[in-house]
């Protein structure tokens, strides 16, 4: 049997360097985005303001893109033949691939994380000391958020990994199970497939919401409670729809 270091390494390198190439885009359209700003009079004032802006801006957008290839990736992955066919359990397989992309997007959050220090650190040094530099500024309170920073990290880990397993359960399941279901009834099932999904999906955005305003207004300790019962609730759904998926996965054809 192939062992699972072997697998991981596999799936590790061939997503770490797609994280990349996406890495390296976001700052081109980082850099193609501040250098359009700079034609505004307002903006070249305040350029490190601006500049910490469109790296936030785009860096979200492009946290949410490099989620959507990674998912997508480990779903060709699992249903591939490179992967499928070679000596491995489904169950060494479905850990690498999720493992594998639970380090590639740790990977992207670390590389993103310096990006914004970075920017930061430029706009707190040299942010003009007026009424607006010293109003932004305030709007940034380091007090109160140590207790609760830890377990909104693990959340920003945990979220988009359910949410790749809840793709894959979504596929598996198009696959499998609507196979021996009569064509009528196949459309609701579907249906009520994509209402859990999406009632997941927007539960975890709504929580990663509060993580987000409660860093900015300096209240994560006080949040700090449910964000650890919402991480152990993440964590359970986790374990189970990835059991779910790895039983499916053994009924599941290769498409290429």
């Amino acid at each position: 049997m192939t062992k699972f270091t072997q697998t991981l390494k596999a799936t590790v390198q061939s997503r770490i360097k797609m994280v990349t190439r996406l890495l390296v885009l976001n700052v081109a359209v980082i850099a193609v985005s501040f250098i359009f700003t700079m034609f505004f009079g307002e903006a070249r004032k305040y350029w490190s303001l601006s500049l910490f802006i469109n790296v936030v801006l785009w860096l979200m957008i492009f946290a949410i893109a490099i989620l959507i290839k990674i998912a997508w990736t480990s779903r060709n992955d699992l249903r591939s033949n490179r992967f499928r066919l070679i000596p491995v359990s489904e169950t060494k397989l479905y850990l690498a691939d999720n493992l594998s992309s639970l380090i590639s997007f740790i990977y992207a959050h670390i590389m993103q994380a310096i990006f914004i220090i970075i920017s930061l650190g430029i706009m707190w040094f040299t942010l003009p000391s007026d009424s607006f530099g010293a109003s932004f500024k305030a709007g940034f309170q380091y007090n109160n958020i140590s207790a609760g920073d830890i377990g909104s990290d693990v959340l920003s880990l945990l979220s988009p990994i359910l949410l790749i397993l809840l793709v894959h359960l979504v596929d598996f399941i198009s696959t499998v199970i609507l196979n021996y279901i009569p064509g009528g009834a196949q459309k609701i099932i579907k249906v009520i497939i994509y209402i859990i999904v999406i009632a997941l999906t927007i539960y975890i955005i709504f929580n990663l919401g509060k993580v987000l305003v409660s860093f900015y207004t300096g209240t994560l300790a006080q949040e700090s409670g449910a964000i650890w019962l919402t991480n152990g609730i993440v964590g359970g759904f986790i374990i189970v729809i990835g059991a779910i998926n790895i039983y499916l996965l053994r009924n599941v054809e290769t498409i290429r």
